[in-house]
């Protein structure tokens, strides 16, 4: 299917800088397109919906190619310092940023929440009968 948004739709979404290039951007649109057609298409959603995780998913992968920056002001009353500095990860896949977050949350039939689930890798400890070290 062709592509929902365009790479002006997903520059007025998410600030990037210069470095990142139009062809970068169509890139992240492709595999914004692939993940809701091969995925979300016939899941119930509509297509303004569909529309809007493509472009939540595109910032998702054009954030990984550049951290976002945000600003954080701390201080009292009358200092106030200001920062600016790349924001940390919250999670892994679709976590990891905003805009993926934003996709999980727009996609109702829980498809994208699932694979991110998915992407977790768990650890755990299995353990044998009781030890006894008085062998």
């Amino acid at each position: 299917m062709a592509v929902r948004i365009s790479t002006t739709n997903v520059s007025n979404c998410i600030q990037l800088s210069s470095k990142v290039t139009i062809s970068m951007i169509e890139q992240c649109i492709t595999t914004a397109n692939a993940i809701t057609d091969n995925t979300l298409s016939g899941q119930g959603l509509t297509e303004p919906i569909l529309e809007q995780i493509e472009l939540y998913l595109a910032a998702h992968f054009c954030s990984l190619k550049e951290p976002q920056i945000y600003e954080e002001e701390w201080g009292g009353r009358d200092s106030i310092a200001k920062e600016k500095r790349a924001k940390c990860l919250v999670g892994v896949g679709l976590n990891a940023t905003w805009f993926g977050q934003q996709a999980i949350m727009l996609d109702t039939s829980g498809t994208l929440a699932e694979m991110s689930q998915q992407n977790k890798k768990q650890a755990g400890i299995d353990t044998f009968g009781p030890y006894n070290d008085e062998d």
